[in-house]
């Protein structure tokens, strides 16, 4: 099983195609159940060309075990295949799908971050009504706040940030 995920996990970052389906179908033929398999046939999906189905089942298995890594890969699988504007639209319907995931919002606020400060500001606002003393999304607002001259604000949700977290490099770069 090892064997067959490494073959297989080898043949989708090399962009090879043939050698990822022969990877899926002996873990599929071994009768073994790993978790893996349908992140595996949801990426060769998308190499194969269909790449909305493969998002589809890449979704699934995220929703099944959310992590930012999951995600991660779909996006990038889609900025890779169908370019940032539609990674956008994805991540516009992810939101309203799935309004209280904290990784999807995360995901989508910094996204539009050199994008769109409005809804930059509204994604992470929403974030900290959930999270208030999540270090990120406090620096990534009070840096948007400032950026359109809402510096009263930006202090506020700054000095917050830096009482979380005095450490962290981006809080001190934005203090």
């Amino acid at each position: 099983e090892a064997l067959s995920l490494s073959y297989a996990h080898f043949s989708y970052r090399i962009d090879d195609v043939k050698s990822l389906e022969r990877g899926v179908n002996l873990l599929r033929n071994a009768n073994l159940s790993n978790e893996e398999l349908p992140k595996l046939g949801g990426i060769l999906l998308a190499m194969q060309g269909k790449l909305w189905e493969g998002v589809n089942l890449l979704e699934q298995y995220y929703l099944s075990n959310p992590n930012a890594k999951s995600f991660s890969e779909i996006i990038s699988l889609i900025i890779d295949k169908a370019g940032v504007d539609a990674s956008l639209r994805y991540l516009e319907k992810s939101v309203s799908s799935y309004p209280s995931d904290m990784i999807i919002l995360q995901y989508y606020a910094d996204a539009y971050l050199p994008r769109n400060s409005e809804k930059a500001i509204a994604a992470y606002s929403q974030i900290l009504e959930s999270a208030p003393n999540n270090v990120n999304a406090l620096n990534n607002l009070a840096w948007l706040l400032n950026e359109t001259g809402k510096t009263n604000d930006a202090m506020m949700v700054i000095e917050k940030a830096y009482a979380a977290s005095n450490d962290n490099v981006p809080v001190i770069s934005t203090y």
